[in-house]
């Protein structure tokens, strides 16, 4: 499922095309803005997304074989709920 795919299930429910979609493209960006401040975000039934930083490695460039490095990353882990296969 993808965004578009969420807004027409929200359809259902909300009574306009446009509503729903900015319900899911607030959601979105309010997520998306949480991570960026480094919050955790827990969706109870759904899961966890947590900020952290990937440190720095050292990698070869495969055809050359030159070292490089690269920097340490802000990334996003995503971990499901325990019961997330439960609900239907």
């Amino acid at each position: 499922m993808n965004k578009q795919g969420l807004t027409r299930k929200l359809q259902k429910i909300i009574p306009t095309k446009n509503f729903a979609r900015m319900v899911v493209e607030l959601l979105i960006s309010e997520i998306a803005r949480a991570l960026r401040r480094g919050e955790r975000v827990a969706i109870r039934g759904l899961g966890v997304f947590e900020p952290y930083i990937a440190r720095s490695k050292h990698l070869v460039h495969p055809r050359t074989g030159q070292k490089i490095t690269v920097s340490a990353r802000r990334r996003v882990r995503f971990r499901l709920t325990k019961n997330f296969f439960e609900y239907d």
